[in-house]
């Protein structure tokens, strides 16, 4: 039961439906992205209007900031705290991640 080699047509054809199935996936995915980011730009609350206000009161609390650090620039910083990051160590003193996984 031997298989006869297709033609070149035969290959040309299928190479050509191939193409068009790669490019129409590629397509259908690009549309999916666009579908999906579209979805979570409208159910994310507050963005485009939150930005807007973020940057007129950024604009307003420069002014301001600049303002009130020239009155008080003999503070010498003392409200500023420093904070340490904690530090986790195990029963044993061996180290190992705890994320994830089952």
């Amino acid at each position: 039961m031997g298989m006869t080699p297709p033609t070149p047509n035969a290959r040309d054809g299928a190479l050509r439906r191939l193409r068009g199935l790669t490019i129409g996936v590629a397509g259908t995915a690009l549309g999916a992205v666009a579908v999906f980011a579209a979805v979570a730009a409208a159910t994310i609350p507050g963005h485009a209007s939150t930005a807007a206000q973020a940057t007129a009161d950024s604009s307003s609390t420069t002014t301001t900031t600049s303002s009130s650090s020239t009155s008080s620039s003999t503070d010498s910083g003392s409200d500023l705290q420093t904070t340490t990051a904690p530090q986790a160590s195990s029963p044993s003193g061996v180290s190992h991640a705890a994320t994830g996984g089952s």
